[in-house]
């Protein structure tokens, strides 16, 4: 690990056990464990662009979910910036790993509360994470939502009033709120038209340019993504290799 490696991946595997299901009333066992990630180490430097390609299955959604320890590794290790996210306590999880890095999840109904509105989404990230004052966060919720090509027009609607575009663009703003160190994307451009792809793209890029942003895509949209990645590995059964 250098000075300039800002999240170190080293081991790191995820085995699901074996489960019990119904099937038409009988219960059957699923027998074999599934190594969803299998031994996979990672560097990643700070302000680096890095795609992680494969095909669904193999295993990008898991590892994305291991980096900010929303699943616990069957072994292995993830270190933010020289620490242990494992061995982090619950006040660091909820001060650093959760503010320095924001997960944007691949369906973003899992990341937005269907009782909320847009403004109380962004609201509850300014306000555990951000560093503005309450009077400030009108006008921050207004510019995130700019950024993201929506309108204050969406404040007061909940999520199942918004398009899957749009709740994954409202996810994408409150990942900003924080001003994170490192966003990972777990397939965070699907669904969205060309122009706000490049849109939320470049807004990303003039993120690393001002303050250092890591941004870690997980994607099978290569092509999109190629010409702005410094960096592309590819997810095949659990394990990484160069693409």
């Amino acid at each position: 690990m250098t000075d300039r490696t800002i999240i170190s991946i080293r081991g790191l595997s995820k085995v699901f056990k074996p489960r019990r299901e119904l099937f038409g009333g009988y219960s059957t066992s699923r027998r074999t464990e599934v190594a969803a990630v299998d031994e996979v180490s990672l560097d990643i430097r700070k302000g680096e662009f890095l795609a992680i390609t494969g095909a669904s299955g193999s295993g990008k959604s898991t590892l994305a979910r291991l980096m900010v320890r929303l699943l616990q590794p069957s072994a292995g290790e993830v270190w933010l910036s020289g620490e242990n996210v494992f061995e982090m306590d619950a006040d660091s999880v909820g001060s650093q790993l959760r503010r320095k890095v924001r997960l944007i999840f691949q369906h973003p109904d899992a990341s937005l509360n269907p009782s909320r509105t847009v403004k109380q989404t962004l609201h509850k990230s300014l306000r555990l994470y951000g560093n503005l004052s309450e009077a400030d966060w009108a006008g921050e919720s207004s510019r995130l939502l700019e950024a993201v090509a929506l309108t204050d027009g969406h404040l007061d609607r909940f999520p199942d009033q918004l398009s899957g575009g749009e709740k994954r663009r409202v996810s994408i703003a409150a990942a900003l709120a924080t001003e994170p160190d490192v966003i990972i994307g777990d397939e965070m451009l699907s669904g969205l038209d060309a122009l706000t792809r490049w849109q939320i793209l470049g807004l990303l890029l003039r993120q690393r340019k001002e303050r250092g942003l890591t941004l870690i895509l997980m994607t099978h949209q290569l092509d999109v993504v190629r010409p702005l990645c410094d960096r592309v590995v590819k997810m095949e059964n659990g394990r990484l290799s160069a693409s």
